[in-house]
């Protein structure tokens, strides 16, 4: 589990004027062989250098340079040969004898060991068959990480060999945080914000605010982050107000920026950010329960078979019929 990291690098990019990278990190089971640190150019330029790993496995390197390779994209590598201390498969096509770090480094740089083609060499170093960049990188995974039953172990970063850029980014007054340039109340704290990718400690960023009189105020930082960020802060007691001239220099790069000193500027009250009302939840409306409708009472129906009447019964309609024929024929009789 090779592990390595390149804190050195400000903004991605090494300045020309530092020319050189720090590396650390870790190689468990590489303490007898160490590891191998290569750098590949824009145009197929190779620097190696190997680097001894400590016996808690860790390694860090300072001043590493990159001064051959030239302004442009570049790659940074650290190799680990892995547990059989060889690279790739043993067979390396190095200009040197061996299978191990000193071998492949010769295979990939001139510098440190290999050769020039040329009659009688049948192994020149890739930095030396003017491939490019993309060639030599391509060539190195196919020797070590890619190849048969390979172990080793390659960590890769890229970076970028520029010419040293510092700027200023912010000037305001402390307690009185703005973007950009802006005006200084006189006596107050002036706090200036700028950029840079030059490796700390080893640089020095001043900040002098002057008139066409005298220096006003003067400091400096050599304390900054991977990301170039600095701040330095400027005392304006002795200063008037009026126009100045906010000055940075880097040893190596001159910026100019003109901020004013006024009698007092006003502190922007902060806009209260309003509370938000809370959406009320809308209450459910119950549904009513339904009242059960009572069923009528069924009337009772009177039974449609008449009640026979007391003496009656079935046939006392027709006797009565005989009787009134029979007293009708006596009347007759009784007249004739």
């Amino acid at each position: 589990s090779l592990s390595a990291e390149f804190p050195s690098l400000i903004r991605g990019q090494i300045a020309t004027n530092d020319d050189d990278v720090d590396v650390n990190g870790s190689a468990p089971g590489a303490q007898d062989t160490g590891v191998l640190f290569i750098a590949v150019g824009p145009r197929g330029e190779v620097v190696t250098e190997t680097i001894s790993v400590e016996g808690d496995s860790t390694f860090d390197e300072e001043d590493l340079t990159v001064a051959p390779l030239a302004k442009g994209q570049i790659s940074l590598h650290v190799l680990s040969p892995g547990r059989d201390s060889q690279i790739g498969d043993g067979d390396i096509p190095s200009p040197v004898a061996g299978s191990g770090l000193s071998a492949f480094a010769a295979y990939v740089d001139e510098e440190n060991g290999g050769v020039a083609p040329g009659p009688g060499v049948s192994n020149p170093s890739l930095d030396a068959q003017g491939l490019t960049g993309d060639q030599i990188r391509s060539s190195i995974v196919s020797e070590t990480v890619e190849d048969t039953a390979s172990d080793d172990q390659l960590v890769n970063a890229n970076a970028r060999i520029v010419d040293a850029q510092s700027d200023i980014l912010n000037v305001y007054q402390q307690g009185n945080q703005a973007t950009g340039i802006n005006p200084v109340a006189v006596g107050n704290t002036m706090v200036v914000e700028g950029q840079t990718n030059l490796q700390p400690d080893d640089n020095t960023v001043t900040i002098e605010l002057s008139n066409e009189d005298a220096t006003v105020a003067l400091s400096s930082t050599e304390e900054w982050d991977s990301d170039g960020q600095f701040s330095v802060q400027l005392d304006t007691a002795d200063a008037s107000t009026g126009t100045y001239t906010l000055e940075l220099d880097d040893s190596d790069n001159t910026v100019t920026t003109e901020v004013e000193l006024v009698e007092q500027i006003s502190t922007p009250t902060p806009t209260p950010t309003p509370t938000e009302e809370p959406t009320p939840t809308p209450t459910a409306t119950p549904e009513p329960t339904p009242t059960p409708t009572a069923e009528p009472t069924p009337t009772a129906t009177p039974d449609s078979t008449p009640t026979p009447t007391e003496g009656g019964g079935p046939g006392f309609g027709a006797v009565i019929a005989v009787v009134a024929l029979l007293a009708a024929a006596l009347l007759a009789i009784r007249r004739d």
